[in-house]
């Protein structure tokens, strides 16, 4: 039977936790960037391009879509490029104009008055984009190597795939400690 210091770190919740709080801090570190990056976009996207930030760092659909169309109207004014994000947010489904100025960037869910009080949430500041940029890439390194991991662990407790099977008694035993 095993030891059980051994099966001690999956009975404690503990890689649950972590992941859902890198989960959070990614969602946190998304929002923050895109939150720098409204207020003068055009040099906001080309900061954070610079720093290696791309759609595929967004996670959610609404976030990557209020990125992408960022990026596309980053000659056009902060009107055109909101009037944009509405209409991208309407047709996928992500807009509810009942949501009230309060909710900015806590639901997946917008509105016009989310939408302007998000864009103007923050200050236009370089400093402050490439710093939230590096910022998203080094938590979405976190999660890219967690994930890695996370496949690795499930590998080695699958023994389904072992090529050497336990003789029957064996077996039988482990099975019965298992119960």
């Amino acid at each position: 039977m095993p030891h059980e210091d051994s099966i001690r770190p999956f009975a404690d919740h503990q890689l649950g936790w972590r992941a859902a709080q890198l989960a959070a801090a990614h969602v946190d570190a998304e929002l923050a960037l895109l939150a720098a990056v409204l207020p003068d976009h055009s040099v906001g996207v080309a900061l954070a391009s610079h720093e290696g930030v791309r759609r595929w760092h967004f996670t959610h659909e609404d976030l990557r879509l209020i990125w992408i169309a960022s990026g596309l109207c980053r000659w056009h004014d902060l009107v055109t490029l909101l009037r944009l994000v509405r209409a991208g947010l309407q047709g996928e489904n992500l807009w509810d104009s009942t949501q009230t100025r309060a909710n900015a960037g806590t639901s997946m869910l917008w509105s016009d008055a989310t939408l302007v009080a998000f864009a103007l949430s923050e200050l236009a500041s370089p400093q402050f984009v490439t710093l939230l940029a590096r910022r998203l890439l080094e938590v979405d390194a976190r999660r890219d190597r967690a994930t890695c991991h996370y496949h690795g662990m499930l590998e080695a407790l699958d023994l389904s795939t072992t090529s050497l099977p336990l003789p029957g008694i064996y077996a039988a035993e482990s099975m019965r400690g298992a119960a």
